[in-house]
This record gives C-alpha cells, structure tokens and sequence, in this order.
C-alpha cells in the first residue's frame, strides 16, 4: 500500500506517443504489472506513516504457478 495527503482517485495518464514525459506513469506500471487488481481506498491511519487525509492505493500481485 502507498498512502499520500490527496484526497482525488488516482488516475491512470494517457501516455503520449513521444514517451518524454518525466512523470506520470507510476499508475500504469502498476496497472500492468497487476493485470489491474488494484484500487484506492481512504486512508485509515495505522502505526506507520500514513495521513489521517488522504488516501491508500493498493495492489495485489500474483504468485507464479498458483
């Protein structure tokens, strides 16, 4: 789980053709190593650092020959 401040969905970006973008492509990586099992939930503060406003994005991984 990655918990940040912000309150918004995550959205997946568009990537342009070009591929010079410095950023923004966190959630596709995760949506394609996932086979998109992931989501966002808010974000419930635990002992670690998470923020008592925001959000929890999660991921599920699969395990090979399951």
């Amino acid at each position: 789980m990655v918990y940040d401040g912000d309150e918004n969905p995550p959205v997946i970006r568009e990537l342009t053709p070009e591929g010079w973008e410095q950023g923004g492509r966190g959630l596709y990586l995760v949506d394609a190593f996932t086979g998109g099992c992931w989501g966002a939930a808010p974000a419930v503060p635990y002992d670690g650092p998470a923020h008592p406003k925001g959000k929890a994005v999660w991921f599920g991984l699969s395990m090979p020959g399951r």
